[in-house]
């Protein structure tokens, strides 16, 4: 599998967790003549109290309801999509839902791997530190800079710590390329400029006073 190296889209800064505005609605008392017309709910002919919204479409007061908690409202309404929603539900609504706990998302989010999260809920897979900024993704899981080494195989021969960005493969084994050196001088090296001895990696310098 491949590693990727990400960065998650952390909206603390977001402005969409509070409606930018919200709408009005008139309550009346169907009249007789009124009565010919149907609820946009439940198309039944209307009676008694009732309510017009902006786009002129009329409901009867119960029917007229929050689409999620299915509570009265109290003279104003927030619309999406055009249904409905009060206060309480509407910033969760248009966030969408948390791919960690399926729960709607109220404040803060993280939008990573082609999903939304809350803050809380998107974490390393291995070790549950929660992931900020940055994470290394492996078989569609995200993980942390630690752990990723650990899951993937890629661990530094040499320091022991997960190889992320620019390691190289050689003597059969992941390196650094900054811990990829020779055995004797520490000099750099590349994975095709090296002479091997004893599975230790030389350069030519020190390969030829051994």
């Amino acid at each position: 599998p491949q590693l990727d190296r990400k960065s998650s889209k952390n909206n603390k800064k977001s402005k969409a967790t509070k409606p930018k505005k919200s709408s009005n609605y008139k309550d009346f008392v169907a009249t007789e003549k009124q009565k010919v017309l149907n609820c946009q709910k439940c198309k039944k002919p209307l009676t008694g109290p009732c309510v017009v919204v902006k786009s002129r479409k009329v409901y009867h007061k119960t029917c007229f309801v929050c689409t999620e908690c299915k509570c009265t409202f109290s003279g104003q309404y927030y619309e999406y999509k055009g249904k409905p929603y009060c206060l309480s539900d509407y910033p969760g609504t248009i966030r969408g839902q948390c791919q960690g706990c399926n729960k709607k998302i109220q404040g803060y989010l993280v939008e990573a791997m082609g999903f939304k999260w809350h803050e809380e809920c998107f974490f390393c897979a291995k070790c549950k530190t929660v992931l900020k900024y940055e994470f290394n993704q492996w078989e569609s899981k995200p993980y942390c800079d630690i752990c990723i080494g650990i899951v993937s195989g890629r661990i530094c021969a040499k320091c022991q710590k997960s190889v992320i960005d620019n390691g190289l493969q050689a003597l059969n084994k992941c390196w650094h390329r900054s811990c990829f050196v020779c055995s004797k001088c520490d000099k750099s090296l590349d994975s095709k400029s090296f002479l091997s001895v004893d599975d230790k990696a030389y350069c030519e310098e020190c390969r030829e006073k051994l």
